[in-house]
Order: C-alpha cells, then sequence, then structure tokens
C-alpha cells in the first residue's frame, strides 16, 4: 500500500510540472508587467556592459543573478514569450533534481526521495514564480546547491575545498538575485551550539568550520562590492523603498508559510509537539495583536477576487483573510520552532531557522506584500520539514492536488 501511494504521489508530481510546462510553452501572449520590468536589466547589460555604469542604473529591488541568466540565454530566447519564461522552468527543473539528491544524503528509500522532491509541487506560488519571467528561481537555484553541499559537508568527515568554494559561489549569486537570501547566514552559528543545550559549544565536526568559513567569505565578496556601489543592499532606484517596519508582511509571510507547509506535508502537524492548552494561548495572544496592532488584511487571489466580489465584500474577504492568516502564522511560528528544538537535529534545526529568516526580512518590505517572499526560501521548508517522513499517505496525494491546482489557478489568473 505504501508503494501505491508513493508511486501515485510520484505520478501526480510529475503531471503537475509538465502542466506547468505545457502551460508556459504554449502561452505566447508578450510579456507584461513585472516580466518586462525586470527583463530591462538586461537591455541594459548589453548597453553598459557588467560595469559600474550598470549597477548604478540597475532596476528593480531584485539583484543582478536574474539578469545574467538571461543575459546567457539571450541568443536563444530574444527575451520574447514564451522562450524566455522557460529559462525557469528550466532552472526549476534542476533545482528540484538537486532537492532530490539532498534527500539522498538524508536517507535511503530511491522511491520516496522522488516523492519527497516532487512535494514542491504542493507548493502553489512555485507556479507563478516559474511559469512567469520572474527573479526568484535562478536565487533559488544557487541557494539549493548551498544547501546541497552544506548538508553533504556536514554529514562528511571529510572536508573539500572545491565544494566549498563551489558553495560560496553560489550562494553569491544567490544573494544576488534575492537578497533576503542573505539572512540564511544568521542560522549558520547554529551549527556550533548543542540544541538541547543552546548556551554550550558543540562541534561534532571540525573540518566543517573550516568549510562555513570558506563559504561565508567567498558568499560576501562580489556582494559586498556591489553593495558598495549601490550604498545599500537594493539598487539606487529603490532606494525609497524599504523605509521603515511592515510587522504586518511578516504574519503574513508566516501565515502562508503555514499553509504552505500543511500542503506540502500535512502530517507534519501533530499534537505530539503541541498542546490544547498551548494552541488557546497562542491564538489567543494572536487575536488580540492583531485588532489591536496588526490589523492585517490581504487579500488572496486578488485578480480573481476583483473580479467577482463587490468594494464592500472585498474588504471583508481581506480582513477575514488576513486575521486568519494572522493567527496562523503566530500559531506556526510557535509550533515550527518548538518541533525542531525537540527533534534535537542540528542540521534541520539551522534549515529551519534560515527559513524563518529569509522570510522574515519581509518585515522590511514596507511597499507591498507578496507571497513571493516566502517561496524564495521554499528549498529550505520543504528540507525541514521532510527529512524523517517515511511515507506517502492518501492525504498527502490530496494535499498535492490541492495545492498544485491552486497553483495553475494562480497563474492562469495573471493571463
Amino acid at each position: 500500500m505504501k508503494n501505491i501511494t508513493t508511486l501515485i504521489y510520484i505520478a501526480l508530481g510529475f503531471i503537475l510540472f509538465s502542466i506547468l510546462v505545457i502551460l508556459t510553452a504554449l502561452r505566447h501572449l508578450p510579456v507584461f508587467w513585472d516580466e518586462a520590468y525586470y527583463l530591462e536589466n538586461i537591455t541594459l547589460l548589453n548597453k553598459y556592459g557588467f560595469t559600474n555604469e550598470y549597477l548604478i542604473n540597475y532596476k528593480g529591488p531584485a539583484g543582478p543573478t536574474y539578469a545574467f541568466i538571461h543575459y546567457l540565454f539571450q541568443p536563444i530566447t530574444h527575451l520574447k514569450a514564451p522562450l524566455v519564461r522557460m529559462v525557469n522552468i528550466i532552472l526549476l527543473g534542476i533545482t528540484n533534481l538537486i532537492i532530490y539528491k539532498t534527500f539522498q544524503l538524508l536517507n535511503n528509500s530511491k522511491h520516496l526521495n522522488i516523492a519527497l522532491a516532487l512535494s514542491v509541487f504542493a507548493f502553489s506560488t512555485l507556479y507563478t514564480i516559474t511559469g512567469m519571467a520572474l527573479t526568484e528561481i535562478p536565487a533559488i537555484l544557487f541557494l539549493t546547491i548551498t544547501v546541497f553541499y552544506t548538508v553533504r559537508q556536514y554529514l562528511s568527515n571529510e572536508f573539500n575545498i572545491i565544494q566549498a568554494i563551489i558553495s560560496g559561489l553560489s550562494f553569491s549569486l544567490a544573494i544576488l538575485g534575492r537578497q533576503p537570501i542573505i539572512a540564511l547566514l544568521g542560522a549558520f552559528p547554529f551549527f556550533f551550539f548543542s540544541i538541547v543545550k543552546p548556551y554550550k559549544i558543540k562541534i561534532q565536526n571540525k573540518r566543517f568550520i573550516y568549510y562555513i568559513i570558506i563559504t561565508f567569505v567567498i558568499s560576501l565578496i562580489i556582494p559586498f562590492y556591489i553593495f558598495y556601489i549601490w550604498g545599500n543592499i537594493q539598487p539606487i532606484s529603490m532606494e525609497v523603498t524599504g523605509i521603515g517596519l511592515a510587522p504586518n508582511h511578516l504574519i503574513l509571510s508566516l501565515g502562508y508559510a503555514a499553509i504552505f507547509t500543511f500542503l506540502i506535508y500535512p502530517h507534519f502537524y501533530s499534537f505530539k509537539y503541541i498542546s490544547f492548552k498551548e494552541i488557546i494561548i497562542v491564538t489567543t495572544i494572536a487575536i488580540v495583536s492583531n485588532f489591536i496592532l496588526l490589523k492585517v488584511e490581504f487579500t488572496p487571489f486578488l485578480s480573481l477576487a476583483r473580479k467577482y466580489l463587490s468594494p464592500t465584500t472585498l474588504y471583508v474577504y481581506s480582513l477575514a483573510c488576513g486575521s486568519i492568516l494572522a493567527i496562523l502564522g503566530i500559531l506556526f511560528t510557535f509550533y515550527f520552532l518548538k518541533k525542531q528544538f525537540k527533534t534535537a537535529n542540528t542540521l534541520i534545526f539551522v534549515l529551519s531557522i534560515g527559513f524563518l529568516l529569509i522570510i522574515s526580512t519581509s518585515i522590511k518590505v514596507t511597499h507591498q506584500f507578496s507571497a513571493r517572499y516566502v517561496a524564495q526560501a521554499f528549498p529550505l521548508l520543504v528540507i525541514a520539514i521532510n527529512y524523517d517522513r517515511k511515507k506517502i499517505t492518501y492525504l498527502d496525494i490530496i494535499t498535492l492536488l490541492i495545492g498544485g491546482t491552486l497553483g495553475i489557478i494562480s497563474l492562469e489568473s495573471y493571463f
């Protein structure tokens, strides 16, 4: 029975990926909105080359990794749809393969590893950032490469300087693709502290220190140079954004993380790690915080909602969804940290903290919110919640189907 559900899950994962590929390949509508805006940076790159003048004139908040990747593919895509959108499809396929190889390092079941890698297709926002020529996927690819080598080096008793250099360069490109990814560095120190006793330094693999140092140093050399040119971690064109804090955006990110976690692995949630009393207390705090301080409002599937809801109904819908996400976000954070702390697995704890740190940077995105901020860290979440998964159930199949369907609908709503 376990083999049947696993095989069904794998088949569904490939079907969802195939649908994404087909929809993207057959959609010949010209690039628009964010796509056209970001693709202007390739035109600037053609004009200035990779020079200081190019960096000064760079557009948009995301760094130049996206432009560099599309510059390489330009002779094939000519920056025209649908080929320019197929770049992200290719990069997602490579990312998915690397996630599979990472799961191979954690356990030995081939079919289960394939299923766990394909669980990414339950992450609804993944379809949007892949099916359009947006900036997240290139950065996510390089982040995944760094995660793979980090897991490999941590589990190994050997130190490989080549792998450390590759990891550092990949992480550098990840940071230059989506600057919030730099927050992952804040999780690295937890490799050297006991999870059971956080105040106690506990180094199991001294060679791993060399890996971390090399990865850390190499990953920052190029980004720091570019940030120096900009005078900030964002391009000069975006210097007026990110002023102040937006706590409601942080809560929305955590709320989305809660939902995506359920879609990827519904059995991740268990009363084994949280009591009913804790749920009541945390939920009460979340409700009070939202109504007094946060006042979170959010409208999922905004394009569809505007078509079918009146302004008054749309406001009620937005407030209700925001309140639900606020409760889910605060409850998720408490549960997520408590469970990962109790498992006492240092590697998974670091990935979990890294995921939370990256999505928490949305508190500095004051101009607007997007679930894409959560998606940019999805490999960390997928590995952190799936690492000890032993089987695929029918509920997993259902949530994969739901997540995939919502993703496809969300992508189609843009066109």
